[in-house]
């Protein structure tokens, strides 16, 4: 019974991965396009906001699906992994430090973002500035595999769609001049 359960549980998010690769400007709700332009936003002051915005898409459909349980546990708006997280914020790696990580990720989507970041920085300076090296490792880390090439190929076509998207650039505009408003 408890297997049968698993896979009930299972079968949705294999989908969900399975389409994460299919961008629809037209069929973003207000949410998604908020959460895509605040990461290009973000990223932008890294010189990385289309990656961040693409890998917003990829990972959790721009914040409607932040967790993801199993051997690679992930969380956030991109998708962060607990050990990486754990390490980047200096946490002792326990069962119960790891809930709190996984909630402020889920939670938090500026922390989010900044960790996505520091691990696009790292993979950009261990792969050269070879983007579709930087995105294959940020999926896979060091294993550039079939599987990773594909996850690059998907945020390049992802970048692509996100460019010509005008909700998203009308909503960057607006953030843009609040900003400068602002100062």
């Amino acid at each position: 019974m408890f297997i049968f359960l698993i896979i009930c549980l299972m079968v949705p998010m294999m989908s969900y991965a399975a389409s994460t690769d299919t961008f629809v400007c037209e069929k973003l709700d207000d949410s998604q396009v908020a959460t895509i332009a605040s990461a290009y936003m973000f990223g932008q002051k890294f010189d990385m906001g289309n990656s961040l915005s693409a890998i917003a898409w990829q990972e959790s459909l721009a914040g409607k699906w932040k967790i993801r349980l199993g051997r690679n546990a992930s969380f956030g708006v991109y998708h962060i992994n607990i050990k990486t997280a754990m390490k980047r914020l200096h946490k002792k790696d326990t069962h119960f430090m790891r809930g709190i990580v996984a909630q402020h990720l889920v939670d938090n989507d500026n922390l989010s973002a900044k960790l996505a970041v520091e691990e696009l920085k790292y993979w950009k300076k261990v792969r050269h500035s070879n983007w579709h090296k930087v995105w294959a490792s940020y999926n896979n880390g060091y294993h550039y595999t079939k599987q990773a090439k594909q996850y690059a190929l998907n945020i390049a076509a992802i970048i692509k769609k996100i460019k010509k998207c005008q909700p998203v650039q009308a909503y960057v505009k607006v953030i843009k001049s609040t900003r400068y408003a602002e100062l």
